[in-house]
């Protein structure tokens, strides 16, 4: 018969396990870093977004979500995050749709295009540059960090900090009064 772990236990362990989740999660970020790679957490990565090249699909200045994908999977449409071949920006990452796509030799070659440029990228995108393909837009994201650059955020954080402040002085006070006046028994 199993027995019951209590409810302290468990809140204990469940933390532990998200501490070293956390931590598993953290070297693996930091290890793609180093290695020049896209950090990701499941196959999944979450992009800035720099120009309006997408606009109105995805909007400059937004954050998204792009799924890891093998080359064969990426068909006509399909927008993809890759490093870009063009010598005027090479090696930084780019988010544009695939307008074509090519297969010679079982390799594949990507044509792409912003929604928002007049003509199509003058590079073509090859396999091995492919970072992933465009999942959605995170507009959660986008608004936080969008909140948190203005003035109005500065103040809130102040606010704040100034509440949480005085409650601890508060408490420190009353525990101070508290234990005077048990002494004075």
């Amino acid at each position: 018969m199993l027995k019951k772990l209590p409810w302290k236990k468990m809140i204990s362990i469940t933390s532990y396990l998200f501490l070293a989740l956390v931590i598993v999660i953290t070297i693996g970020i930091v290890l793609d870093k180093v290695r020049g790679e896209v950090p990701d957490v499941f196959g999944f990565s979450v992009l800035h977004i720099t120009t309006g090249s997408m606009e109105d699909e995805i909007m400059e200045n937004s954050y998204v979500l792009i799924r890891k994908c093998k080359a064969d999977d990426v068909v006509e449409g399909d927008i993809i995050t890759f490093f870009s071949p063009d010598p005027s920006i090479y090696g930084m990452l780019n988010t544009h749709r695939v307008t074509s796509v090519i297969q010679e030799d079982g390799k594949y070659t990507f044509v792409t295009k912003g929604d928002a440029n007049p003509k199509e990228d003058t590079y073509p995108v090859p396999e091995e540059r492919l970072v992933g393909r465009y999942v959605t837009n995170l507009t959660l994201i986008t608004s936080l960090t969008s909140f948190f650059q203005t003035r109005a955020s500065l103040i809130v954080i102040v606010i704040l900090w100034v509440v949480v402040i005085g409650m601890m002085t508060f408490n420190l006070i009353h525990k101070i009064k508290e234990e005077s006046e048990e002494g004075k028994q």
